[in-house]
């Protein structure tokens, strides 16, 4: 099934507040290795979401440029806890 707008956001938002930081303080590196491996999902989405033809108010330059944002703080995210 297709994964709405809303979806996406409310799972990033969830996973980002609570499901990553839960992983990381209960298992310390090894929460970090397995958030890891979700982080290139959401940003993948994010960037799929980007490229899709938008409605007017998603496609509007500071609405992109917050996806843009995020994705690349998603990145950072990762390049991060691979090296950990």
């Amino acid at each position: 099934s297709q994964m709405k707008l809303d979806d996406y956001f409310t799972w990033a938002s969830h996973f980002t507040k609570i499901e990553a930081p839960n992983l990381i303080y209960e298992a310390g590196k090894r929460g970090v290795r397995q958030i890891k491996d979700t982080i290139p999902q959401l940003a993948g989405i994010l960037a799929n979401i980007r490229r899709m033809q938008q409605p007017d108010g998603l496609a509007q330059s500071r609405v992109q440029n917050l996806l843009y944002n995020l994705e690349q703080h998603l990145i950072a995210v990762h390049n991060i806890a691979v090296t950990i």
